[in-house]
């Protein structure tokens, strides 16, 4: 009962003229805690939309590590096709006759050392490249090993090497696909 009397006599002591009064106040602090809800509301979704795009950023750099880590293993792959073309043609101009030794020696090690880097670079080719471009470069070491055998076995100078510059062009293409370049690459100017 003494909280009906306080309540009672609360009520008698408000007038009229007080009532105006009393609505500005509870409007204002609702308007307050609409205005609080709202702050708390924004700093959610801001929070949230900066993780999103903090996230979108992360996996863009990811995507342009593993693009030019792509594009390193591309270049080094056929720089090491390139060598390996020409090592495996002097390789055969030391295997034609009148036998020398010593010419066949030195292009069996430099051969070895441009064969060694070839298979590796191919190898960590095979690891990133799609089935398309990891065919074309696995036939690619293929031809140059057939090649490299038919010397030993005595095969002539007419023999083409031009299998190996068409593949290797197949290469560039399917390499230049994967990474999204365009155009087809650079032939070299005759003069």
């Amino acid at each position: 009962m003494p909280m009906q009397e306080a309540i009672a006599a609360a009520a008698q002591a408000v007038n009229v003229s007080d009532w105006p009064a009393i609505i500005t106040g509870v409007v204002t602090g609702v308007v307050g805690l609409a205005g609080i809800a709202a702050t708390y509301w924004q700093g959610k979704r801001a929070t949230e939309a900066a993780s999103e795009n903090f996230r979108r950023s992360i996996g863009v750099q990811e995507e342009r590590a593993r693009l030019a880590e792509k594009r390193r293993i591309y270049a080094t792959c056929q720089a090491a096709f390139t060598a390996m073309r020409i090592e495996s043609i002097t390789h055969r101009v030391a295997y034609q006759p009148p036998p020398d030794q010593e010419q066949r020696d030195a292009a069996e090690l430099a051969l070895n050392q441009v064969q060694r880097a070839m298979l590796n670079a191919t190898s960590e080719l095979l690891l990133i490249a799609p089935n398309g471009v990891r065919k074309i470069a696995a036939d690619l070491a293929d031809i140059y090993v057939s090649y490299i055998t038919a010397t030993v076995r005595g095969a002539s100078l007419d023999e083409p090497t031009g299998p190996a510059a068409l593949m290797q062009d197949q290469l560039y293409d399917a390499m230049r696909a994967d990474l999204a370049e365009p155009g087809q690459p650079a032939e070299p100017e005759l003069d």
